[in-house]
């Protein structure tokens, strides 16, 4: 009998590496996502499409509904919102036990950064030397710097709603307070002595306590450069020693299913944990090109079959995340090699990595002759926007030759309220009041668009990539501009000259408040792209670019004197 199979969160990596998997091994598989453009829906393997609900509720309404039509065989969950959904529904259905997880107090434990540390040291693991600051608490003293900051759960509930919190890099005490100062009032902050070292992942399969399969890789590069996802990887025989910490850390919490503990390995071998991810993981594709196929695994102990014996590793493969590695080779090549902050390698030998793509032993995440329809999408998306951005550039630069440089217009009076326009109120304008919020708090952020019908949620991929910033997209949703929100705000900022132009025919007297956001960048790039249909890396760079001009627009306005106190 053919296994059913709904993988969620259609978005991510994990969920289109699971798609290939189970649909190669003749599974019905089936995808939920929050977008119709989500990764995963473009593989031939995907037989029903879902729409995974964003509010919590509607979410377990919408699962329960969906098991009692038609029971599946297995429930993948693919990142930890869809993760912390499972473990509060409201009952425990027998179609829960389909998710393949471990028992709710072992997934809490791991889903709290500080109670994985603390049981970390009662079991003997070694951890980095720090401390958690208590919700509500003034920012306090911490380990020194460098230091990591994590709110100990991912996801936050704020007055603005559930927000998605990523580690920040502290070099300085001024901005390592400004972190603080930004989360502490909502959440409990872990702080963490910086570690310098390799970051390796151990990979497990668990059946019921009981450790069945191990895998392991190191990360050879991370994006961005300060640290964060692997865009090139390498398999590795288990250590020893990691092996041993990582059944310490999941024996005694019965763990079944699967599990990822990350680690920091210095060149001498001692190594610290830095947290467990107790679902699957964004490098899954390593893990199957190297002969360990986490997904079947799941699906034989869903079905209560035997998943098998350790499965032969084939040591030494790679793989790369396209078109994430190219971001990856060009940002390694202008960057400073003095920083020991920065994860680089030498320029020249960072080219001839690439070579390795003719040996056999090394893949491309996604990459199935089978099925070429999700790569060779984002290759065609990150090549057309590209090509879009150096024809900006070119207009650009020609421009300034010609002298035509957009001006940086400021109000001469106060600035308490903002207003930020863009076409769709999804991707750009949101992404800028949420980053206003954090910036400069004291300030009225609001946000919206053009665009019709209103209520519609930011798309997954974009949403993916916002919190990657440390900005919750989530809860999100479009709203129409009305005359009487632009009546009240001091500075409207617009995105891009069409969003301007519209402006201008809708509200014409209004109009003299609008500014472009983007000449206020480094860059004095005229327009901030909409990143609707850009590959995730592409918008990643959205995010950057308007990032960095909202920060030369506040520091504008500041010394202009115009920005209004609390």
């Amino acid at each position: 009998m053919t296994a059913r199979v709904l993988v969620l969160d259609g978005h991510s990596r994990a969920a289109l590496e699971c798609v290939q998997s189970l649909g190669r091994a003749g599974a019905r598989v089936e995808v939920a996502a929050a977008a119709p453009d989500a990764r995963a829906l473009r593989s031939r393997h995907v037989r029903a499409r879902h729409r995974q609900p964003a509010d919590g509720a509607a979410f377990a309404r919408w699962l329960s509904r969906l098991a009692e039509l038609s029971p599946f065989d297995l429930l993948l969950p693919t990142t930890e919102t869809s993760l912390g959904r499972l473990l509060a529904h409201p009952a425990r259905a027998p179609f829960l036990e389909r998710a393949v997880l471990a028992p709710p107090p072992a997934l809490d434990l791991a889903l709290d950064k500080q109670r994985t540390w603390e049981h970390a040291r009662a079991v003997g693991v070694p951890v980095p030397e720090g401390l958690c600051h208590p919700r509500g608490a003034p920012p306090g003293p911490g380990p020194g710097l460098p230091a990591v900051l994590k709110t100990v759960t991912s996801k936050v509930q704020t007055p603005t709603g559930l927000r998605a919190a990523t580690a920040f890099l502290a070099r300085d005490e001024a901005a390592r307070r400004a972190w603080l100062a930004g989360w502490l009032p909502h959440v409990a902050v872990q702080e963490q002595r910086w570690v310098p070292g390799t970051g390796v992942g151990v990979e497990v399969l668990y059946e019921r306590g009981r450790l069945r399969w191990a895998f392991a890789h190191r990360r050879l590069h991370e994006w961005p450069l300060s640290g964060g996802a692997s865009t090139w990887r390498e398999a590795i025989g288990v250590p020893p020693a990691l092996r041993r910490a990582t059944q310490a850390l999941l024996d005694p919490l019965d763990w079944h299913g699967v599990a990822m503990a990350e680690y920091r390995v210095a060149e001498d071998g001692a190594f610290v944990l830095l947290e467990i991810n107790p679902r699957l993981w964004g490098s899954l594709a390593l893990a199957r090109d190297a002969g360990v196929d986490f997904p079947r695994g799941l699906l034989a102990l869903a079905q209560g079959r035997d998943p098998g014996p350790q499965p032969r590793v084939r040591v030494g493969m790679r793989t790369r995340l396209l078109p994430e590695d190219l971001e990856w080779l060009r940002a390694n090549w202008s960057a400073p090699r003095d920083d020991p902050l920065l994860c680089v390698r030498p320029r020249l030998a960072s080219l001839g990595e690439w070579l390795g793509l003719c040996t056999g032993r090394e893949g491309v995440d996604h990459a199935d002759a089978r099925d070429p329809a999700p790569l060779r999408a984002l290759l065609v998306v990150y090549a057309r926007t590209k090509a879009a951005g150096l024809a900006a550039r070119a207009a650009a630069l020609a421009g300034r030759a010609a002298g035509r440089l957009v001006p940086r217009r400021l109000p001469a009076g106060p600035v308490r309220r903002i207003e930020v326009l863009c076409y769709g109120n999804i991707c750009r304008s949101p992404l800028v009041a949420a980053l206003g919020r954090r910036l400069a708090p004291h300030l009225e952020w609001a946000s919206a668009g053009f665009h019709l019908p209103e209520g519609r949620p930011t798309p997954g991929d974009f949403a993916a990539v916002a919190r990657q910033a440390g900005v919750d997209l989530d809860a999100h949703r479009s709203r129409r501009v009305r005359g009487e929100d632009l009546a009240h705000a001091d500075l409207i900022l617009v995105m891009d000259r069409s969003n301007l132009a519209r402006l201008r025919r809708e509200h014409p007297a209004l109009a003299r408040r609008a500014v472009l956001l983007g000449p206020f960048g480094p860059d004095r790039a005229a327009e901030i792209p909409d990143p609707y249909a850009l590959d995730p890396a592409a918008q990643a760079r959205v995010v950057e670019q308007a990032r960095r001009a909202l920060e030369g627009l506040l520091a504008a306005l500041g010394a202009r004197g115009a920005l209004g106190g609390a």
